[in-house]
């Protein structure tokens, strides 16, 4: 009785991992066209097996890999940076260059 209750444990842990596994999937499919959205990929880790002290083994549900690329993420958030420091100092200047005339014939006076 004890095999049969350890092959349906087994199985239904081994259900549970799919079940979790399917989840992921279905949230690539649902987010594909999401900007942004990065594929997700399920880890399946297996469980040790010693069958002299009654470790069952089996299937386990592990991390969830992302595609991202960290070097590309760090590039965009500095690219992003220095747009904002370069957009402040156009403003900057922007205000200044309204004091000078390009024609000559206004603006700061010469001697």
């Amino acid at each position: 009785m004890g095999n049969l209750l350890t092959s349906l444990n087994l199985a239904a842990n081994s259900m549970d991992v799919i079940e979790q596994s399917i989840g992921v999937i279905q949230n690539n499919v649902t987010n594909a066209s999401t900007p942004g959205y990065v594929r997700q990929t399920p880890t399946l880790l297996a469980r040790s097996f010693d069958p002299q002290s009654g470790v069952t083994g089996g299937v386990q549900f592990g991390p969830v890999q992302s595609a991202r690329n960290q070097f590309a993420e760090q590039a965009v958030r500095y690219q992003n940076a220095l747009l904002g420091t370069a957009t402040r100092m156009a403003a900057s200047l922007n205000s200044l260059q309204q004091g000078f005339n390009v024609s000559g014939t206004g603006g700061i006076p010469g001697r």
